[in-house]
């Protein structure tokens, strides 16, 4: 993607400072122009145009030194001088900055953040003791597994490559085995491309466009009308005898519960998934312990926007849905059901119109969002039985008595 791109640079004789404006919005470029000339003509610094640097995360903040930038006095005279110009952004890491292996040897906690390694699957030994007999299964785990990729980094975990691992245990013949693979989404494999990994790697961006994280793959339209991509990063459903990783971000992934093998998406059993016209499915699904129904919510991509509302059978058919309008465009993590309803929370946590345009030109969707105090939070319930919604008000005052009702 191409910016406009300005750095301005303080120097002291005794004390260099430096202060960056970076920003894709013309006129707040300019005006931050304009500040910083006033001030550099009342201080009598020295202002000259430096190398480009990238020393914070999010491209389209604005940083400036804690402290107000005094003249020391030494020099006797000021000089400005000002270019704009046009350049591809590229996210450099802060040349300031320690190498990556010696912030990790600094602050070992690091290495939590680093790339997972992949592991075929392998039988475990017993160092000491033994297994409980009675422990026979699989526990499956899902994560952001992959964070950066050399000098690039996604731009929130939340954009991080979806990883699953796999731990079997068996007590009876006193054996363990243990696998973990990176899930083969389109975008994962798009990135590990020879041109598009090496690029990352030298930090010139990611190649498709994340949640969080514009992408930066060379190509002038690379975000542009690019809806975010689906990293498969945030649980794991075992749903009659499927394995699906899961992300809010977009469809479920199937996988082979033996080798963790990416098999495609997959959803219902009884239809295909364009049959179904469903894009998104929650990470956060919701299964009756004595029915075995499971319900889950997606957002649909309509005017005005809505939420989905699935109630499915415990081998995988889908047996009711409905939709919720929502009245301003929000992120609507979680939801909870009784024994009779589902109950949607909706946040004040919400991205503008002028937000969701933007994104569709420039990425970077999430960071749109912001959180609107005063619109309050919006409380939905629907009846399990029909998925019709329940006409109802909630206060304070009123909330414990309301809460024992629904159970």
């Amino acid at each position: 993607m191409w910016t406009l791109d300005l750095q301005l640079t303080y120097f002291d004789v005794h004390n260099p400072r430096e202060m960056v404006i970076h920003s894709t919005n013309p006129i707040e470029f300019f005006s931050g122009v304009s500040t910083i000339a006033m001030e550099l003509l009342e201080t009598r610094a020295l202002f000259r145009r430096a190398p480009y640097t990238l020393g914070h995360r999010y491209p389209t903040e604005r940083r400036m030194d804690q402290h107000r930038l005094q003249s020391s006095g030494r020099l006797s005279w000021a000089l400005v001088s000002a270019s704009v110009f046009f350049r591809q952004r590229r996210r450099l890491r802060n040349p300031r900055a320690l190498p990556i292996e010696e912030s990790l040897v600094a602050d070992p906690w690091r290495r939590g953040f680093e790339a997972a390694p992949e592991t075929h699957p392998v039988m475990l030994e017993a160092i000491e003791g033994e297994i409980p007999s009675d422990l026979v299964g699989t526990i499956y785990r899902n994560s952001a597994g992959r964070l950066r990729i050399g000098a690039s980094e996604y731009e929130h975990w939340f954009d991080g490559d979806g990883f699953v691992s796999a731990l079997s245990v068996d007590g009876v013949q006193q054996k363990a085995a243990f696998a973990s693979r990176f899930v083969r989404t389109p975008r994962f494999v798009a990135q590990e491309k020879p041109g598009a990994f090496a690029r990352a790697q030298e930090g010139l961006g990611m190649a498709s466009v994340g949640a969080w994280t514009p992408a930066d793959n060379g190509d002038f339209f690379s975000n542009v009308f690019r809806l975010a991509t689906n990293p498969a990063n945030t649980s794991v459903l075992w749903w009659g005898d499927r394995l699906l990783a899961l992300c809010e971000g977009g469809l479920p992934y199937r996988l082979d519960p033996g080798t963790l093998e990416t098999l495609g998406e997959d959803l219902f059993k009884d239809r295909s998934i364009s049959e179904s016209g469903v894009s998104f499915f929650s990470a956060h699904p919701k299964r009756d312990p004595t029915t075995g129904e499971l319900f889950n919510i997606g957002l649909t991509i309509s005017v005005p926007q809505a939420i989905e509302v699935y109630c499915c059978s415990a081998t995988g058919e889908l047996l009711q849905r409905a939709k919720v309008p929502l009245k301003e465009f929000t992120f609507v993590h979680d939801f909870a059901i009784t024994e009779k309803y589902i109950v949607l929370i909706m946040p004040p946590w919400v991205c503008p119109v002028d937000g969701l345009l933007q994104s569709l030109w420039e990425g970077g969707l999430g960071q749109k969002f912001g959180w609107q105090e005063e619109l309050g939070t919006r409380c939905v319930l629907l009846k399990r039985s029909d998925l019709s919604t329940v006409p109802w008000h909630m206060t304070l005052a009123n909330l414990e008595g309301t809460c024992s009702q629904l159970r």
